[in-house]
Formats: C-alpha cells, sequence, structure tokens
C-alpha cells in the first residue's frame, strides 16, 4: 500500500522535557569545568580550553588533558620536563572532580526514559563554543524523538480498528457495569478463542455474563 502522511499517535512530553533537564545539567558542568581550566591555564601556562578537548574530556575522561599535558611538557626544556609533569599533574588533579561529574553524567543517560540515541553522541548536541545552545528551537527540533509516529498505510489502518475496539470494549464495560453485571476482561475469556485468532462468534458459556455479586458472596 502507499505510504500516507505521517499520524503521530502519542507524544511524550514529560520523556522530552527531562532529556532537556539532563542536558541543561551538562551545561552546568562545562560551565563548571570551563572556570576551573581557567585556574588550571593561568597557573601552569597551558593552552586555553577549546571544544575538541571539553568534549573528549566528556566522552573519556581524564586522558585526552593528560595527553595535552604531555605534548605541552615535550615542548619544555628536556632538564625541566620532569619537573614541568609533576607540576601539571598535581594541578590536574584538581580537575579531577569536574572531570568525574562528566562520567556520572554520561553514566546517567541510561536512567533518563525514552532519551535519544543520537544524543547518546557528545559530537551531536548543539555546541556553541564550550557550552550547549539549548534554546527554544533546538527543544523543538528534537520533538520527533519523542512521538510515536505511524507512517504506512497498514499501521494506520491498524491503529484506527484498534482504536475503534478500545472505544466498543470501553462502551461494553460501561453497560454492563451500569446493569450490574460481570463481564470478563479478556478476549480469550470473552470470545473463547485465543487472542491471536480472528473471533467467530462470542463464547456462549453463561459464566461470562453473571449479574454482579456482594463481596464475599457465596453459593
Amino acid at each position: 500500500m502507499e505510504t500516507k502522511e505521517k499520524v503521530i499517535v502519542k507524544y511524550f512530553q514529560k520523556d522530552h522535557e527531562n532529556t532537556l533537564k539532563h542536558l541543561s545539567r551538562l551545561n552546568s558542568l562545562l560551565a563548571d569545568f570551563a572556570e576551573k581550566y581557567e585556574a588550571f591555564e593561568k597557573e601552569t601556562g597551558m593552552p586555553p580550553l577549546n571544544q575538541r578537548l571539553l568534549k573528549s574530556l566528556v566522552e573519556q575522561g581524564r586522558w585526552p588533558l593528560e595527553g595535552s599535558i604531555e605534548s605541552f611538557v615535550s615542548n619544555q626544556p628536556k632538564p625541566l620536563q620532569s619537573t614541568y609533569r609533576q607540576s601539571l599533574l598535581k594541578e590536574l588533579a584538581k580537575l579531577d572532580f569536574a572531570i568525574d561529574n562528566f562520567q556520572k553524567w554520561v553514566e546517567s543517560i541510561n536512567s533518563v526514559t525514552r532519551y535519544p540515541s543520537d544524543l547518546k553522541k557528545i559530537e551531536n548536541l548543539p555546541w556553541n563554543g564550550l557550552k550547549l545552545e539549548l534554546n527554544q528551537n533546538y527543544f523543538d527540533s528534537i520533538k520527533g524523538h519523542f512521538e510515536l509516529v505511524l507512517e504506512s498505510e497498514v499501521d494506520q489502518g491498524l491503529w484506527v480498528r484498534a482504536e475503534a475496539l478500545r472505544l466498543a470494549y470501553n462502551e461494553f464495560y460501561l453497560f454492563a457495569d451500569q446493569h450490574k453485571r460481570m463481564v470478563p476482561k479478556g478476549f480469550n475469556a470473552l470470545f473463547g478463542v485465543h487472542p491471536t485468532f480472528p473471533v467467530t462468534e462470542v463464547n456462549p458459556h453463561p459464566e461470562n455474563f453473571l449479574p454482579s455479586r456482594p463481596i464475599g458472596w457465596k453459593p
């Protein structure tokens, strides 16, 4: 069958909002680290923090910065390299807590319901310099990740019929309740067939349509 215009069945708004909150948390961690790195830079003479290094620290932990330190040390006079290295690693230890927070953030992604797999890649986040650009436009741009969408004509046809079945079921139970009758709450009991088979008739067993009885009633 031909594909029709997609139909949005459900929008998981809360999960959408929670994902943005999680990204906002990362933004706070990025700002905190940038501030600490600035002090580290002034103390050591290391190059300024750049986006590439920052992304690597979020994804991989401390070792990319250790690599930057080794590169920096290698450009110093050989007699002083050991002293430089010890001094830099001592200052680096002051950044460990902030770097560990990045790792905790990454690990906590799994606790966010319906967090988009695409956004687990740090490179795919909306970077702007050393921070994330988390504005309304971005919020709207990722909305599709939180929508249950039916695109094919078959899927849409099944959905329409399932919705009609739901409404009919609700009407069935409401009618029974209004008339003080107990009715089965499943296809198998109601129709006497496995739920994946076509229904040929309503199950004629009389116990499927009994008058309601008070709790504790015994024959």
